[in-house]
């Protein structure tokens, strides 16, 4: 389906209450539906526009971010704090540390 296009025929079968065809605000209806896919569509160009990770084939800046091939790294700010069994810290650091 292509942005800004809404088959009739299907938001008719929608439509349709007790054996007939409501034709009711249809064209708000297909407006308002034309204007979310616009929107929704802006959205993502924005989302993908700033999303950032490097294409494996160009070496280039590519527009997305690949979440199931990131890698966790454990941050380990303050080495003299000791760490629960959930990996969570002890106690607040001092200002001194």
């Amino acid at each position: 389906m292509t942005v800004g296009y809404v088959d009739v025929g299907t938001l008719k079968s929608v439509l349709v209450t007790h054996g007939r065809i409501s034709h009711k605000n249809l064209s708000k209806r297909l407006t308002k539906e034309r204007n979310n896919q616009e929107r929704k569509a802006e959205e993502h160009a924005d989302i993908q526009q700033n999303a950032v990770r490097l294409n494996d084939t160009t070496n280039t800046i590519k527009t997305s971010i690949c979440w199931q091939q990131a890698e966790y790294q454990p941050l380990n700010l303050y080495p003299e704090i000791p760490l629960n069994r959930n990996q969570n810290p002890t106690r607040r650091p001092t200002p001194e540390e």
